[in-house]
């Protein structure tokens, strides 16, 4: 049995309650409570006032709660309470964009399909195939225009998973783009990344935005191809980049390998500054943290994993007034809470200022996932 380090309803190991997708008319919250219970409410709030009330059909130890029809650019609150306790989160829903939409594009970042029938470490190994067919159909569903990958598309670099990845894309009837990821790359995995989708490393254009995969998947960054790719970035134009490891570190994710291993290369300074004077949005894999790095005019986004507490996608819509972003979560919260309370009993994803591994996961989901850039 897990035991929470601290006595707090809904913020240790024991209890986890939080927001995780906010747009501006919806919110949802997931609750996990490591034990069954009828006794369960959520009380929507705006100000004092009570506008929306969900209780359960059934007993229930995890669950996803929604609330539409929010009003934009508002301040909420919704009260969660179980058996005597009780917790508040509050939030302000994200404004309506008053620009012209131009597309909106799918992150699938670190899906690790896997042939293995065990879950290792809170990682949904066995689950995974059906994940992605289910986030695939998701994103169609939401009128997703295209997607990207940003590596680790695979477990194990495996024909097998390869092969599995291939019949999954069969429900994703939108243009997709890949770059390789270090798991990729695993047991001779290079070469079949290569024959099922290609170089790592390109640019191409996408609706309007220059699209640029580098690929970092053995950690570094200097790479001819990755250099023809940098140097043939107009910087008058905006730029939408994806790769595996981080080329910038953040403040929050503590690991060695937060950032590319050669990011102090003289060979990659010049590229990281040319990158950091263009409009470019780049979506990272890897660590799969909720953090954002700003160096000059690029913003850097680590991205979710499809298979990982906090398990899910990202939705980016393009607005000509900027870009609104939304957290996904896999429809199955009994999945999610099973690998957050996995990730609790790993030997790793551990944070010095964190008293449990959920507060590191799951700490800035909201700020990051949800939010508008402009």
């Amino acid at each position: 049995m897990i035991i929470g380090k601290l006595n707090e309803f809904g913020r240790c190991a024991d209890s986890w309650i939080a927001l995780q997708r906010i747009t501006w008319n919806q919110v949802q919250l997931r609750f996990g409570l490591g034990y069954f219970t009828k006794d369960i409410s959520a009380v929507l709030c705006r100000g004092d006032e009570e506008i929306g009330r969900f209780t359960p059909r059934s007993t229930n130890s995890a669950g996803q709660i929604v609330f539409d029809g929010l009003q934009p650019d508002t301040e909420y609150g919704i009260i969660f309470s179980a058996d005597g306790q009780s917790c508040r989160r509050t939030f302000r829903t994200q404004p309506e964009p008053q620009g012209k939409k131009l597309f909106k594009l799918a992150v699938f970042a670190d899906m690790h399909i896997s042939c293995a029938t065990e879950d290792l470490h809170g990682r949904l190994h066995s689950e995974s195939r059906s994940l992605m067919q289910l986030a695939f159909t998701q994103a169609v569903k939401n009128n997703c225009d295209a997607a990207i990958f940003p590596g680790d598309v695979v477990d194990e670099g495996y024909q097998e998973e390869y092969e599995a990845v291939a019949e999954g894309l069969k429900y994703l009837y939108i243009p997709y783009f890949t770059t390789p990821g270090n798991h990729d790359i695993c047991n001779g995995g290079a070469a079949r990344f290569a024959q099922f989708f290609g170089a790592g490393a390109y640019l191409k254009e996408l609706y309007g935005y220059q699209l640029a995969a580098l690929d970092t998947a053995d950690e570094k960054l200097d790479k001819a191809a990755n250099r023809a790719v940098i140097e043939a970035i107009d910087p008058a134009r905006p730029v939408i980049l994806f790769t595996h490891y981080q080329l910038f570190a953040d403040e929050w994710i503590p690991d060695a390998n937060r950032v590319i291993a050669d990011a102090q290369s003289p060979a990659n300074v010049p590229l990281l500054e040319k990158l950091a004077a263009c409009n470019v949005i780049a979506y990272i894999g890897h660590k799969n943290v909720a953090t954002q790095v700003k160096k000059g005019n690029l913003i850097q986004l680590n991205m979710p994993q499809l298979t990982h507490f906090p398990a899910g996608y990202l939705e980016a819509e393009f607005y000509t007034d900027g870009i609104w972003h939304s957290f996904i979560p896999i429809g199955s919260e009994i999945l999610n809470e099973y690998s957050r309370r996995g990730i609790e009993d790993a030997r790793y994803h551990s944070h010095p200022a964190c008293d449990c591994k959920s507060k590191y996961r799951d700490g800035y989901t909201v700020e990051y996932w949800n939010g508008v850039l402009k």
